[in-house]
């Protein structure tokens, strides 16, 4: 079973970690998110998504207003995201930690 931590290093909710063992894991300001990000107004209500294969996990952007980064590269489709990669949505900067 894959399993994801992703710990907030800067943005509203920094030093806080979550970690996740089911996909799709959803991200953004609406309470019905699996991340809920009320705080960072630069975070759309469904703004991103990870989901896994048998092999992978990626990182796709639910058409939010200010997009999804990986590493700093706005992401356009989904793209695999592997350990220490830091994911960056609205103000708020997310290092992926898979194991």
């Amino acid at each position: 079973m894959m399993k994801i931590i992703l710990d907030i290093i800067d943005g509203p909710y920094s030093g806080k970690s979550f970690q996740f063992t089911e996909f799709p894991i959803s991200i953004g300001r609406m309470p019905s998110n699996n991340l809920n990000l009320p705080h960072d107004q630069y975070v759309s209500r469904a703004h991103c998504s990870f989901i896994q294969d048998q092999t992978n996990v990626m990182i796709i952007d639910l058409s939010s207003t200010n997009g999804t980064y990986v590493n700093n590269k706005r992401i356009e489709s989904s793209i695999i995201v592997r350990s220490n990669d830091v994911i960056t949505i609205g103000n708020t900067n997310i290092r992926c930690r898979i194991e």
